[in-house]
């Protein structure tokens, strides 16, 4: 492979690692709270720009075709931050204002409020865009197969206002460490499959869950949404009415390990889950409360926090663990 190919393709992996992370993000802005809504535009803003200026800071590289995909691509994030924005948004009441108002204060303060940072500086050529550009105090774990991710200490990039993004995991294990507060503000979650997702008491907000097949998650948050879910095991204490949309065959069962200090005395919603695209009276049938001899204990949850890959090939030893702790093994 010579060197102009690998470029390309070095580029092409990050480009969608970004965009994905940025996706995520973008469909997590209506979770998150009104007043730190603004903050996370202006985010999203500014990384679409960034992630603009990276593909042209290529374009000395790559194919005319490939160029116009991405910019395609980019627009699509523009398209869909401008659809989002304007749903959330709330509608302002009609009321007369007097025409004597200053107009240049006006639009100044318009330019106020909706300006965002300027885009990093342009980068040489031969840049491919990483992951540190787009993510600012994210942590994004991506485009895993047959994996083992543990912090056993917190992410240095956690803080009270960055995000968890995880997105296109299979036949995976992630586990995050317990600490006294919660390390992400939100959390999204899309195109995981046969894998275990131990989040434990990581997200003090929201998290949003996309496109998951026959998968466990363990999770404390203050706001659950997931959408499009099949066989997945959800093991949750969470302050608010969990929500799920076009699921079927999910169960949910309480999430009894150590989540944190700050979860001790939530009052947990665990089973009180609303199913949007279920509107008939009764209980809905895309989802159950698992029954008690089903569930995975408190004792046994631990040593699956302590398990590590040892002299195993991570494949084997990952395959091993997930066909006790997920539905239908891998």
């Amino acid at each position: 492979m010579d060197v102009e190919t690998n470029t390309k393709q070095n580029f092409y992996a990050r480009f969608h690692e970004s965009h994905a992370a940025l996706e995520a993000q973008i469909e997590l802005l209506p979770s998150v709270s009104p007043t730190e809504r603004p903050e996370a535009i202006d985010r999203c803003l500014a990384a679409i720009s960034t992630l603009s200026d990276v593909v042209k800071d290529a374009s000395s590289y790559l194919p005319a075709y490939d160029q116009r995909s991405y910019s395609e691509q980019i627009r699509g994030l523009s398209d869909k931050l401008s659809e989002i924005r304007k749903a959330i948004t709330p509608k302002q009441k009609f009321s007369f204002k007097s025409k004597g108002k200053d107009t240049a204060a006006t639009i100044g303060g318009a330019m106020k409020s909706s300006s965002v940072s300027s885009p990093p500086a342009p980068q040489t050529a031969s840049t491919t865009p990483t992951s540190d550009q787009l993510k600012a105090d994210n942590l994004i774990i991506s485009n895993l197969s047959e994996k083992y991710i543990s912090h056993t200490q917190p992410p240095s990039l956690a803080s009270s206002t960055s995000s968890l993004l995880l997105s296109d995991i299979s036949t995976s294990i992630i586990l995050l460490p317990t600490t006294k507060t919660p390390l992400f503000s939100s959390a999204a979650v899309k195109n995981v499959t046969n894998s275990l997702l131990f989040l434990s008491g990581a997200i003090n907000g929201p998290i949003h869950l996309t496109l998951l097949r026959n998968t466990t998650i363990l999770v404390a948050c203050q706001q659950f949404r997931m959408h499009d879910a099949k066989n997945v095991d959800v093991y949750l204490l969470c302050s608010s009415r969990p929500i799920i949309e076009d699921c079927s065959n999910v169960r949910f069962a309480p999430l009894e390990v150590d989540a944190g200090g700050e979860w001790e005395s939530v009052e947990n919603l665990w089973d009180q889950v609303d199913d949007f695209k279920w509107l008939k009276s009764g209980h809905s049938p895309n989802w159950e409360v698992m029954r008690e001899e089903e569930r995975i204990g408190r004792g046994e949850w631990s040593a699956v926090r302590e398990w590590r890959v040892g002299d195993q090939k991570e494949e084997d030893a990952v395959r091993g663990v997930l066909r006790k702790y997920i539905r239908g093994g891998v």
